[in-house]
């Protein structure tokens, strides 16, 4: 039953990629194409200002929120391969019985 939490972690972590990855991807492939091709060719720094802001609208913060989309597997996955198991304690064993009194035997 130790394993539970990690098993879980990776099931959580296999289904973030599905939900969270795979949209991001698109999100990103469709919002570099947009984004590339709002700022196209420029010959003054006014159009590149100006396709730099047309740019961001249509295309720039799909990239921006692809990148969160894509980070939400990448912790999950961090978490998973990072979690430790928390480790039991071990009791303290006090001598019972003969072995109480008698002395240590000699290291050999």
């Amino acid at each position: 039953m130790k394993n539970k939490p990690k098993k879980s972690l990776i099931i959580i972590t296999l289904i973030s990629i599905f939900l969270c990855g795979c949209p991001g991807c698109f999100l990103l492939f469709e919002g570099a194409q947009r984004f590339s091709s709002a700022i196209g060719p420029f010959d003054s720094l006014e159009d590149f200002s100006q396709g730099l802001a047309t740019g961001l609208l249509n295309g720039g913060w799909m990239v921006c929120l692809s990148g969160f989309f894509i980070m939400i597997p990448m912790i999950f996955a961090l978490v998973a391969v990072f979690a430790r198991d928390k480790k039991d304690e071990l009791e303290a064993i006090e001598p019972t019985g003969v072995s109480k009194e008698e002395p240590l035997p000699p290291p050999s």
